[in-house]
């Protein structure tokens, strides 16, 4: 067998390896090439680790300098994403021995200690880079907040420009993938466009409630001496918000919830109407579309343009029992992903053709409800909001373990049965 390796770093192929190995079973070439994948991540980080030394430190980031060391910093965690996964891939193998178990954990161990390392010396500038963290707020923590800005005594709100009742019914949901400013600007203008326009007598009733897998957002009024619309879910005739934007420009309120997936309907019997309602997808909701795949085995959709990390997420799957299909571009997973239903998506951030964030957002209109695993190795640019808005359900931080890997899947799978 000849197995040429490409000793890279990060701005190009620097050296060719050639590997001659004579009369290697089939069964065994394999692990020949995960081993030697291990040797050549290696020998690449020990490079680009050598492109940086000179650099002061600690570093410190900001708008200035991050778009030129971002990508550094990404393929240094691809390297290391490598010597970890392959070394736990490895160290797997029922026939390994005991010391050489031990060796392949701790090349793992000491990869995550040096990407440990290599965090610790970024000093990112909280002014000019937004955090990853996000702690979200529910639908009703948002209305809630809104309504004590405007919240004049007992059930009397200021609303539209004046003082109006308001029934309040919220009921117990579970969150949903849009952040709490794009939420709560979207309520505070509904509410106020829409109590401009009730008459006086009016009651303001708010109601969210979950059906058939979306949580409901209703405002709707009524007479002081009449019961309160039904929920919407039962009788509206939904579209998408992008969609009911561009047939109704005047609809300005629906501009914060336009990037991702919310369904908009409004009664038009009247010359103003009775109700406004808003629906959006669960982040994890047992539906139709997955109680009719579960017979099927568990489908993983992984892109990235780097063949080392389609490679090794593959390896993962495959050994987790899953069945994966592999995407080199952004542009090759959203095709892929309007031909075939999938569980989960794996996508990459910084590809040459599309972004992870622009891939789940093409995604998520073909899919609504999968869920989407942002993968990179350098999260200090990303910005909340997009991520909120692209449908991002979680991000898994390059390098990763394959227990990290294996618990994200598993609880995806688990839902799903």
């Amino acid at each position: 067998m000849l197995a040429a390796c490409p000793l890279a770093d990060s701005s190009g192929i620097s050296e060719v390896a050639l590997f001659f190995l004579y009369e290697i079973p089939e069964t065994e070439r394999v692990e020949w090439e995960r081993m030697l994948t291990l040797a050549v991540s290696l020998y690449s980080l020990r490079r680009n680790m050598a492109s940086i030394a000179g650099a002061p430190q600690p570093i410190e980031l900001s708008t200035d300098n991050s778009d030129r060391i971002a990508p550094l910093i990404n393929q240094l965690n691809n390297h290391l994403s490598a010597v970890i996964g392959n070394a736990d891939l490895a160290a797997g193998r029922e026939e390994v021995s005991g010391e050489l178990r031990n060796q392949l954990k701790a090349i793992a161990s000491e990869a995550e200690n040096a990407a440990a390392l290599l965090n610790r010396s970024l000093v990112v500038n909280s002014t000019s880079i937004v955090s990853t963290e996000h702690k979200g707020e529910t639908i009703n923590q948002a209305v809630s907040a809104v309504l004590h800005e405007a919240r004049i005594s007992g059930n009397l709100y200021m609303a539209g420009g004046r003082p109006r009742e308001v029934d309040l019914r919220l009921n117990d949901i579970s969150d949903i993938s849009f952040n709490d400013n794009e939420i709560r600007q979207l309520f505070e203008a509904v509410l106020n466009r829409f109590a401009a326009i009730a008459s006086e007598e009016d009651v303001i009733s708010i109601a969210t409630y979950i059906q058939a897998g979306f949580v409901y957002l209703d405002i709707s009024r009524h007479r002081k001496n009449f019961p309160p619309v039904e929920p919407v879910a039962e009788f509206g005739e939904y579209q998408l918000a992008d969609q009911a934007l561009q047939h109704r420009p005047s609809e300005v309120f629906l501009k914060p919830v336009t990037q991702g997936i919310c369904y908009f309907a409004a009664d038009q019997t009247g010359p103003t109407p009775a109700y406004l309602s808003f629906k959006f997808p669960l982040k994890a909701s047992h539906t139709a579309s997955q109680a009719a795949s579960h017979a099927r085995q568990f489908a993983v959709l992984a892109i990235d343009d780097q063949a080392v990390i389609l490679d090794l997420i593959s390896a993962m799957c495959q050994s987790l029992g899953y069945q994966v299909q592999t995407a080199s571009s952004g542009t090759e997973g959203v095709r892929l992903a309007a031909a075939s239903r999938f569980d989960i998506v794996l996508t990459d951030l910084a590809m040459p053709d599309l972004t992870g964030l622009e891939v789940a957002r093409q995604i998520r209109k073909l899919q609504p409800e999968i869920p989407i695993i942002l993968v990179t190795g350098w999260e200090a640019g990303l910005d909340q909001t997009e991520v909120g808005t692209a449908g991002i359900t979680e991000v898994l931080l390059k390098p990763f373990r394959i227990e990290q890997l294996t618990d994200i899947i598993r609880a995806v799978a688990a839902k799903r049965s």
